[in-house]
This record gives structure tokens, C-alpha cells and sequence, in this order.
């Protein structure tokens, strides 16, 4: 290898030859190989001749070209993984909290059993009697649960809607302020292919979620006066008056669950998203998953759900299931 250095009087510069043997994979390619490279002093004394490399397009946001909606659509993506994750995650506390619920359930369902001789009051015996049945109520909500963790599914059966709402509401009306009365209106019998605990998870969330509106308004307005109402509604309606259509129910005839309220009601924006997991209005109050329950389990059952309201004027929640005959 030579090193030879040449002057010139625009810039210094070394010159490299090198004797390489031919390549044997490449025919074509010389035995001398040349490149010439500033030295240091001249290259810090002409920067300026330096060629910056041309900006790429993903350091040049003006020069990328996506379809239409991209961006709306990868924002979507991202918050339905977000989603999924959470599921993931409570999906796997549901274990835990099955069998924290079945210990504290064991221990509330004894202390009533021990205390049934001691009670001589008739009116003391009726709570007593409710607390009873909230209980039993409470341990078929965590069989339901357990059996989802373990992918279960529970053998659908005939349910007279009309009697179980009926016996859920007395329940719920323990539960609930004093100003907030609840009405039930049976404007058809109901009877619905379906697993009882399907209907008490669709009533009571709905139910809830009416009580929870009803005291925001009266939060936000102190004046109120007066008592406020939810009311049920159960009917019977034909599909083709809806202008519902899904690919899995080609039924007729649909049992309607319609709960009203006079709450704080919810625009129209909020009505269109108000049952998707997590979307919730209370801040960190609320979870998200009460009226996505509802809206799931309807659909389960071959059924769907809607929501409409007027901020102010309370709100209408209706809950479509199918009605099958034997």
C-alpha cells in the first residue's frame, strides 16, 4: 500500500491506492481502488461545502401521503386495544373477587340463619326476610360470575318476566333514596327464552343507573322539590314497527324492558356511545360497564338495546328481547 500526499492550493488532500487481488465474484471489479477525503483543518474551514442530506418524508410530515380516515382509524385501534387490556385485566381479578364474595356471602347467610329464632317483631321479620332474599340474590350473581370465569354456560329456561321484575323492584326499593319512587307498568306478559340472572343484571343495572342520574340533578340543582320517579314499562312490540334488523334473531315478536327516569338526561352525542365498555359520565366515580353489561347481555339473548334523552329532561333506556314460543 503507497500513501502519497499531493499540495494543491485549494485544499490538501491524501490519496489511498491499494493493490487488491481480483475478485472472484465480481468480474468486472478493478484491482485499484482510489477515494480521496478532506483532512481536518480544511474540513473545519469549509464546512459550508457540506450537502446536508435531503429531509426524509418522516422527518417531513407534508410528504407523507395516507388515506383518507387513517388517522381516525388507528386512534380507534389503539383505544379498543386500551379496552381489551382493562377487560384482560378484570378478567383476571375475577377469580379473586368470586372468592372474596363467596367467604363474606357464607358468613352474612350464617349470621341470618343464627339470628331467624331471635327475631319476634313482625316488622323486624320482614327485614329479616328481605335480607334473606338479597342474599340468596347476591350468591346466584357470584355463580354467575364464577361460571363466566370458567366459561360456563347456564341452560336457558322460560322466565315470566313480569313476576321477576316485579320481585326485583321490591327488593330495590330498600336500596333506594326515599324521594325516588319506582313504578312498574305491565302493559303485555313477557315470557323470555333466557337465564333469570340475565334479566336481574338488565334490570338492575338499568335501575341504578336512573337512581345515579336522578341524584346528580338534584346535586346540581338544590331546589328541587318534590319526589322524582323511574319508571318500568313492559310490552310487546313487532319487530318491522322498530326497524331493527340483525343477523342473529330473524324473530317477530320482541318483549320490551323500558326504563325512564328524571334525571339529569344526556345529549344526543352521549346517547350514541353511552354503551360502550368504560365510556362512563361520572368521572372516576363510574366504571363504564354497567349499561355495556346490559347492552351485551341483550344482545346474548338475541336482543339489542337503545338510549335516548334530552339533558335536563331525563332519559328513556329501552331493551328489546325476543319473545319465543314453546
Amino acid at each position: 500500500m503507497t500513501v502519497q500526499r499531493k499540495d494543491d492550493n485549494s485544499q490538501n488532500r491524501f490519496t489511498l491506492r491499494e493493490k487488491t487481488q481480483p475478485s472472484t465474484t465480481c468480474p468486472g471489479a478493478q484491482e485499484d481502488v482510489s477515494f480521496d477525503r478532506f483532512d481536518e483543518d480544511t474540513f473545519e474551514q469549509d464546512e459550508s461545502q457540506i450537502t446536508q442530506p435531503p429531509t426524509t418524508c418522516l422527518e417531513n410530515e407534508s410528504r407523507i401521503t395516507q388515506p383518507p380516515g387513517t388517522l381516525k382509524k388507528l386512534k380507534r385501534s389503539s383505544r379498543k386495544q386500551y379496552q381489551a387490556q382493562r377487560v384482560q385485566v378484570l378478567g383476571e381479578m375475577t377469580a379473586k373477587i368470586i372468592h372474596d364474595l363467596s367467604n363474606m356471602h357464607t358468613c352474612l347467610d350464617n349470621s341470618l340463619d343464627l339470628l331467624e329464632p331471635h327475631i319476634c317483631n313482625p316488622d323486624a321479620q320482614g327485614n329479616w326476610a328481605n335480607a334473606k332474599e338479597a342474599s340468596s340474590r347476591a350468591i346466584r350473581l357470584v355463580q354467575r360470575l364464577r361460571d363466566f370465569e370458567r366459561n360456563n354456560s347456564r341452560q336457558r329456561q322460560f322466565i315470566n318476566v313480569n313476576s321477576q321484575i316485579s320481585e326485583l323492584v321490591e327488593l330495590l326499593r330498600l336500596a333506594m333514596p326515599k324521594m325516588i319512587q319506582i313504578e312498574i307498568h305491565h302493559g303485555a306478559q313477557l315470557r323470555i327464552l333466557a337465564n333469570p340472572e340475565d334479566i336481574e343484571q338488565i334490570v338492575m343495572n338499568l335501575i341504578i343507573n336512573a337512581r345515579d342520574a336522578i341524584m346528580e340533578k338534584r346535586t346540581k340543582r338544590p331546589d328541587f322539590i318534590g319526589d322524582s320517579r323511574v319508571s318500568i314499562l313492559l310490552k310487546k312490540v313487532m319487530r318491522s314497527d322498530v326497524g331493527w334488523k340483525s343477523e342473529n334473531s330473524d324473530h317477530k315478536v320482541y318483549g320490551v324492558i323500558e326504563v325512564q327516569d328524571d334525571g339529569c338526561g344526556m345529549e344526543p352525542a352521549i346517547c350514541e356511545k353511552i354503551f360502550e365498555p368504560h365510556f362512563t359520565t361520572k368521572d372516576e366515580q363510574g366504571s363504564g360497564l354497567g349499561l355495556a353489561t346490559v347492552r351485551d347481555t341483550a344482545v346474548k339473548i338475541g336482543g339489542w338495546a337503545q338510549a335516548i334523552g334530552l339533558p335536563g329532561f331525563g332519559a328513556t333506556f329501552t331493551v328489546y328481547l325476543p319473545i319465543v314460543r314453546r
